[in-house]
């Protein structure tokens, strides 16, 4: 993996808003080993979030996401013609 971490690919997750606790439950499913199928992928404890904590997250991904495409549209470092 990269520079010695091991990162589980994320498979597949789910959301579900619970009104009696105030909470967004988030539930993500995850890749253990690279031989694992879909089908296969374990489940990482339920979360709970705060409505503000969910903008929160969803603000954070999206700015991340931004940067990444933004990487993708610069041309690569190197000599110029």
């Amino acid at each position: 993996m990269s520079k010695g971490l091991h990162i589980n690919p994320i498979a597949g997750w789910q959301f579900k808003a619970v009104e009696h606790l105030q909470l967004v439950l988030m539930e993500i499913s995850y890749l253990s080993t690279p031989f694992q199928n879909l089908d296969e992928a374990q489940k990482a404890p339920l979360l709970g979030l705060t409505a503000q904590e969910a903008r929160e997250l969803s603000e954070a991904l999206r700015r991340s996401a931004e940067h990444l495409e933004g990487l993708q549209m610069r041309s690569p470092e190197g000599p110029k013609h």
